[in-house]
């Protein structure tokens, strides 16, 4: 089963994504995260992207995701296919050509958790903007889509709540 936090940069996606994996391994499950893939990207990503660098990040996620998901019980993604969607929306519009290959991917989410803004984990790390307007920016985006396409998911309270959720599901 896949698991993916989804949200803007610098909420504490990965923590959490890490969080998880531990709890669900000390449960006995064998666990895989797939981080954040925009930090491998070549091309310019945040507020200079290109088509280029967000089609790459869109299609490595995937591939990524295809490659492992079968081999662990679960697979927690540091993002989704969907947020990934939000930094081309802001860039570039939307696509018509990439929607229908992103939503019919959506499905194969057991869960989407959405982490919402915590300053705390916006840092300057090398990769990640630090631009408080961008972060709210694509935060409000990525819910505009979540509502635009109707897609499931959890706020994340805490990861407690989290783990309660996936295990109970799990029994």
């Amino acid at each position: 089963m896949k698991i993916a936090l989804i949200g803007t940069h610098g909420t504490g996606k990965t923590t959490s994504a890490y969080g998880i994996a531990l709890k669900l391994k000390e449960n006995g499950f064998n666990v895989d995260i797939l981080g954040e893939v925009a930090r491998e990207c070549p091309f310019p990503i945040n507020e200079n992207t290109t088509k280029e660098a967000q089609t790459w990040i869109l299609f490595m996620q995937y591939l990524k995701e295809i490659e492992r998901e079968e081999k662990c019980d679960y697979l927690v993604c540091d993002r989704s296919l969907l947020d990934n969607y939000a930094y081309y929306v802001r860039k570039f519009g939307r696509s018509k050509a990439l929607e229908p290959f992103i939503l019919e991917h959506m499905k194969s989410y057991g869960y989407l958790f959405k982490i919402p803004i915590n300053e705390k984990y916006l840092i300057n790390d090398g990769a990640r903007a630090v631009n408080k307007e961008f972060q709210k920016e694509m935060d409000i985006l990525i819910d505009e889509l979540l509502k635009i396409f109707d897609i499931p998911f959890i706020d994340y309270v805490d990861l407690e709540t989290t783990i309660k959720t996936i295990l109970k599901d799990a029994k």
